[in-house]
């Protein structure tokens, strides 16, 4: 099967029914380099969007930027395979480019479609702001490059840098906690009481999501941080969640488990949280998402364009853009019941 962005196993959640407002969406399938499928991962203000894709044939996988809708192949450091992560609003593009991609993997950055080698063994870089400023990991230490050379930042056991705002702020993973540097200096997040958090992505307001374990790590469960205090956004009934994208105005994209009754598999849909509440974004699309399942949203820009990956007609994953189109009223959104679990 074919390796996607899915996150770690969660739960039930929280939240009242309510009624809100939020746009509904046209979505744009953004096509492959020739492949079965493709995938996104970040998504400027100006609308270009980066992720990788699978080349003619599936021979290879390859670091990919969309603009207008149009795939372009970013190529390689002279590996088989690439990956882009991350792109600021100067259209830099940041990932990775490796053969096997489990050993050797070399940090990378675009300045358009040429590649630079980021100097790191066994690197991998995720993000960048709109100084040039790239962040990632070099080993297990979480880095930062002012230009190719990086440097560690202060962390402990399986330290990795994921994002960058424009103030500089850095958020990722350091001893198994969601972690935010300002300059090298870690400060915990904390999370939702199990023994395990990540934090994904942050706003230029100092916002930060991820997800977390909940106590006796029963569950991981999609978070959002103001300032230190975790708060638990939810899921739409399963037993799984992660937030992966918030731009400036607040408002969350990420993916949930669906509930699914006992007996049946379930199956996670992409999901945006607006002021605290979640709803699944396939029920936002209109006419041009017929015959659509999001898996995953991935990103969001401050206009409010989100990118994620989904399937058509049960086909392969390909990567896609959703563009809001107006405001319209939604029906109540699903109540999220909190439910107790045993252990795992």
């Amino acid at each position: 099967m074919k390796a996607r962005l899915l996150g770690a196993a969660a739960l039930v959640a929280v939240c009242a029914t309510s009624v809100a407002n939020a746009a509904s969406y046209i979505l744009t399938d953004l096509g492959t380099l020739g492949g079965s499928y493709s995938i996104t991962t970040g998504i400027n203000d100006a609308g270009q969007v980066v992720g990788y894709s699978e080349t003619a044939g599936d021979a290879a996988l390859h670091a990919s930027i969309w603009n207008g809708g149009v795939p372009t192949d970013l190529g390689t450091l002279g590996e088989t395979n690439s990956r882009a992560y991350g792109i600021n609003n100067s259209g830099q593009v940041v990932g990775s480019s490796c053969n096997s991609c489990t050993v050797a993997i070399q940090a990378a950055l675009w300045n358009g479609t040429t590649p630079t080698a980021l100097s790191g063994v066994n690197s991998i870089a995720t993000g960048i702001n709109d100084s040039g400023q790239a962040v990632g990991g070099v080993g297990s230490s979480g880095v930062i490059w002012n230009g190719a050379t990086p440097t560690v930042l202060t962390s402990g056991i399986g330290g990795s840098a994921i994002a960058i705002n424009n103030v500089g702020q850095i958020v990722g993973i350091s001893n198994f906690q969601a972690t935010i540097w300002n300059g090298t200096t870690p400060t915990s997040l904390g999370g939702l009481g199990g023994y395990l958090s990540i934090a994904t992505a942050i706003n230029n307001a100092g916002q930060v999501v991820g997800s977390g374990y909940t106590p006796f790590n029963a569950a991981n469960h999609a978070i959002l941080w103001n300032g230190t205090t975790p708060t638990d956004l939810g899921t739409l009934g399963g037993n799984s969640s992660l937030a992966t994208g918030i731009n400036n105005a607040g408002e969350i994209v990420g993916y949930s488990m669906v509930f699914a009754a006992a007996g049946t598999e379930g199956h996670y849909d992409a999901t945006i949280w607006i002021g605290g509440t979640i709803f699944d974004l396939n029920s936002l699309l209109n006419a041009s998402g017929a015959g659509w399942h999001l898996e995953q949203a991935t990103a969001i820009n401050n206009l409010g364009q989100i990118v994620g990956i989904g399937s058509y007609n049960e086909e392969s994953t390909h990567a896609i853009l959703l563009t809001p189109v107006a405001e319209t009223p939604l029906p109540a959104a699903l109540p999220l019941f909190a439910t107790g679990l045993g252990a795992l």
